[in-house]
């Protein structure tokens, strides 16, 4: 049963995603809408597995837009964390950003930012709430 962070962090990323790339993705994006939100943070961490195995972010970039004005904290660290990793496309970061960054929670705006210049960092923090 998962029911710390580091659980979730530690035991999903290889084991689900490996078994959600044999489901359709609408299961992603059905735990993203579940009221247990370490299924939502499941659903975040899943995508990982595609970032390293098929270097894509499709899902990630549809899955963080789906938790995009998330209230637990928790949940906003992971998916500031899998926005950073849309950054594997940097054009696509910052077009995330440049539509993301006015509304979504600072926490997740702060995580991230975190590898962009500095001059981008000082423009999207500026945006946030």
């Amino acid at each position: 049963r998962h029911n710390t962070p580091d659980h979730v962090d530690l035991e999903n990323e290889p084991l689900s995603g490996q078994y959600h790339a044999h489901k359709h993705r609408n299961l992603r994006h059905k735990m993203t809408k579940t009221k247990n939100l370490w299924e939502r943070r499941t659903a975040l961490y899943a995508c990982l597995w595609f970032i390293m195995k098929d270097k894509t972010v499709d899902d990630t970039e549809a899955v963080c837009e789906i938790l995009i004005n998330e209230k637990e904290e928790i949940i906003q660290k992971a998916l500031g964390g899998l926005v950073r990793c849309i950054g594997i496309d940097r054009p696509r970061l910052h077009a995330f950003l440049q539509k993301h960054a006015a509304t979504m929670p600072r926490v997740a705006l702060r995580y991230a930012v975190e590898k962009v210049s500095a001059a981008d960092k000082k423009k999207y923090m500026a945006m946030g709430k």
